[in-house]
């Protein structure tokens, strides 16, 4: 969470402070649907690293991105498989 305050301030990019939201929900709500909120935010910093300019942004942005593209695609199946 004080990753996104931190690159907010830097970047003066609003959307960080949404992924921040994000992450605060994921880690402090005790469910088992908190991995959505985790998601979301992993998509949303991934979307804006990859909109950086430099490279190592980009790479970091691309496995942030990818790894929630994973982990989104696996918990749906947990939540939605039959039981």
């Amino acid at each position: 969470m004080a990753l996104s305050l931190l690159l907010f301030l830097n970047y003066g990019n609003p959307l960080y402070l949404l992924a921040g939201l994000f992450l605060g929900i994921g880690f402090l709500w005790k469910s088992k649907l908190s991995v959505i909120s985790l998601v979301l935010a992993g998509f949303l910093l991934g979307w804006l690293a990859l909109q950086e300019d430099a490279y190592l942004a980009r790479t970091i942005g691309t496995f942030i991105l990818a790894a929630s593209i994973i982990t989104g695609v696996a918990s749906l199946y947990f939540v939605l498989k039959p039981r």
